[in-house]
């Protein structure tokens, strides 16, 4: 392997699949399933997991909470992940060993460095969960400072998109990537692969970033397909819209409890009704198309029948997520097969070391798109059926 000793940081979001919040199993055991084909091969692995899915420490400090009280429950969080993602690479028979910054004795380990390393020369897999121990540091920083301590060869950071950009690609069109940059640049620039403290730590260290994505772009496309109306109510379609609420754009989701009390009704119950008119608003002024109803306590949706030039629409529509999805995966592969290819010429692969690791990435990617095909073909017979 090109690396003897990696940190994987793994945001919380990863565990969350095509679910609005919490952990899917499948998605965790999938992602357990990777990481024992890359312990298989002989690489030292640590992986620092995020809690996003569960509770985000700046968006509860956004939200009137005390900036250190909702990092430490932020931290919380990301041991809860830590042990789900501990269970499912031991039932995929790997060895783990959970430690966190803050002392839990029932449940983890105290974070050790020298224990932490032992571990890894043994071949387990250390989740590192807890943050760093302390608030107004990120999961990004913990990164960083980990893989610094643990004379890690390389971070390997999983992102929502194919790589980095100058800004979000998602929101703009004429978004820049880049296949490679020095911390300077980062720093300079201000590109937000990472947040600036774990750049500098990562500078001062001398430790390279690799960004990469590829499940994500599968999750991408479903939670796109998701957005794409059937004719039946679905929470899902809500999944993007964000509500302003005290000044921060804020996921609906976080505000409400959303339901589907009938097969053509969405029904949206606020946590604090004064954001009821502020949802309503949300909804009307979005691109959903939806005229919501207010009745004081709960907003609802009504879903109308699709007619039949609408569904077509909607199937053209569900494609076109699918080939931007599909595209995606190749410029990954691309990006990586080049990568290898370059290591060969400087001697750091041999011939057969890089047509392996060459046909391991064409086999993913060929996985990936196979799983894309079969999402679509299930999303389009939602759509049409009546």
């Amino acid at each position: 392997m090109a690396y003897s000793r990696v940190l994987l940081k793994l945001s919380g979001e990863a565990l969350m699949g095509t679910k609005p919040y919490g952990i899917d199993p499948e998605i965790v055991q999938s992602i357990a399933k990777d990481v024992s084909k890359v312990v298989e091969c002989g690489t030292q692995l640590a992986i620092v997991v995020g809690g996003g899915n569960i509770f985000r420490g700046l968006k509860g400090s956004s939200a009137g909470m005390d900036r250190a009280t909702a990092d430490y429950v932020g931290m919380l969080a990301t041991v809860m992940n830590a042990i789900t993602l501990q269970d499912g690479l031991e039932r995929a028979g790997v060895p783990t060993r959970v430690q966190t910054a803050i002392e839990m004795q029932q449940i983890a380990e105290p974070y050790i460095r020298r224990r932490a390393i032992r571990h890894l020369e043994k071949g387990r897999v250390v989740v590192f969960g807890g943050g760093c121990g302390n608030p107004f540091f990120t999961t990004d920083t913990t990164s960083a400072l980990r893989a610094a301590e643990i004379n890690a060869d390389v971070i390997f950071k999983a992102t929502k998109v194919d790589g980095v950009y100058n800004k979000d690609p998602k929101k703009y069109s004429d978004a820049i990537k880049y296949d490679s940059l020095s911390f300077q640049d980062v720093l300079s620039q201000e590109i937000t692969v990472m947040d600036s403290t774990a750049i500098a730590l990562c500078k001062d260290n001398q430790i390279p970033i690799v960004v990469f994505s590829m499940q994500k772009s599968v999750e991408a496309s479903q939670r796109n397909f998701n957005t794409i109306r059937t004719g039946r109510a679905n929470t899902s379609l809500l999944d993007r819209l964000t509500v302003e609420y005290y000044g921060v754009d804020t996921p609906l989701k976080s505000l409400a409890t959303i339901s589907t009390p009938d097969s053509q009704t969405i029904a949206i119950q606020p946590f604090d009704l004064s954001s009821l008119s502020l949802i309503e608003k949300a909804i009307s002024t979005s691109d959903l198309g939806f005229t919501p109803n207010n009745d004081g306590k709960i907003v609802r949706i009504n879903i109308p029948p699709l007619t039949e030039e609408r569904r077509k629409q909607f199937c053209k529509l569900a494609s076109k997520y699918a080939e931007e999805a599909k595209i995606a995966l190749r410029n990954i592969r691309r990006d990586a097969i080049e990568k290898i290819k370059v290591s060969e010429k400087e001697s750091e692969l041999s011939e057969d070391q890089s047509r392996d690791q060459q046909d391991s990435i064409q086999k993913l990617t060929d996985k990936y798109i196979n799983e894309i095909e079969k999402n679509l073909s299930k999303k389009e017979a939602e759509i049409l059926k009546v």
